[in-house]
């Protein structure tokens, strides 16, 4: 009998391993509001919708609650927040996280693909593909 899915020489980590490096080439682009905490531009809130259907807006108002949660990320994570701007691979956001932090983000990749994979679950972010150059031919 056979099965479908992954075979027993697909470890964890080589899954683990091969999701990172699928992830390195893609750019994150923010989705939601945001704002600066503090006058440094040092601490980012990102306002996330708390509800999605109309019946859950209109529940709101009569209970008056904020449409907003407010989420409020540490350095860190206003560091890779401000990065998600369409422009750079999460490889180049873990970069420059090297560059700036040093030992204090390791695992790095580890570690910014899960907050990435947090953003992207809780729709505050998008991936999008890096596009590969086309080639014209000469005829």
């Amino acid at each position: 009998m056979k099965f479908k899915g992954k075979s027993k020489s697909t470890g964890p980590k080589k899954i683990q391993s091969e999701r990172i490096q699928n992830m390195l080439v893609m750019r994150p682009v923010r989705k939601v509001r945001w704002k600066y905490a503090d006058e440094d531009e040092t601490k980012v809130i990102i306002f996330f919708p708390r509800f999605e259907s109309a019946l859950g807006k209109r529940l709101g108002e009569i209970y008056k609650m904020k449409p907003y949660r407010k989420i409020h990320l540490d350095e860190y994570g206003t560091s890779v927040w401000k990065l998600c701007n369409g422009k750079a691979t999460v490889r180049q956001i873990g970069e420059l996280l090297s560059e700036q932090y040093g030992d204090k983000v390791e695992p790095l990749h580890e570690r910014l693909q899960i907050f990435l994979n947090v953003l992207e679950r809780n729709e505050m972010i998008k991936f999008r593909e890096l596009k590969s150059p086309v080639v014209k031919r000469k005829r």
